[in-house]
């Protein structure tokens, strides 16, 4: 990201808006800019894009307000641009630390068994399952074409 950022000659928050497809944020300048260093820099490995559902898009877009606001209020010591940072110390080091997988891991599982707990006999509550294991078989999803990918990267 920060070697996009100084490719481009912006902001590494310019370059994580672009990629995440907020180009309204940004101006055509700024995003011709980073979409020419991404372009000059060694292609990234292959990787499956994924359509999101509607309703997961409106999920993670309010997750990415509610983050942005948690991360602006808090005096972290870390830094503020990974998509799962550490909101207090832990054994990782200070406030802000960018989660590694197996972090992720263990907080996805801790929130989830929590949830479970709190909504068990509710009706309607079917337990979320509880590892990122079981997530990932529970979806079965198509990956998306490189035409149509191309298609939504240049949008």
């Amino acid at each position: 990201m920060e070697e996009i950022a100084a490719l481009a000659q912006v902001h590494p928050s310019a370059v994580e808006a672009i990629r995440a497809g907020h180009v309204h944020q940004r101006s055509e300048a700024v995003r011709q800019r980073v979409l020419a260093a991404i372009a000059e820099l060694e292609p990234l490995p292959e990787v499956e894009w994924y359509e999101l559902r509607e309703g997961t898009r409106v999920a993670l877009r309010r997750w990415l307000e509610v983050r942005q606001r948690v991360v602006e209020a808090l005096p972290l010591a870390g830094g503020r641009t990974a998509l799962w940072v550490t909101l207090r110390a832990s054994q990782a080091g200070p406030p802000g630390v960018t989660l590694r997988p197996q972090g992720v891991w263990r907080a996805y599982a801790k929130g989830v068994t929590a949830l479970n707990f709190v909504m068990a006999g509710r009706y309607g509550w079917s337990p979320l399952p509880t590892t990122m294991e079981q997530l990932r078989r529970a979806v079965e999803a198509e990956p998306l074409s490189g035409e149509r990918v191309a298609e939504l990267v240049s949008a």
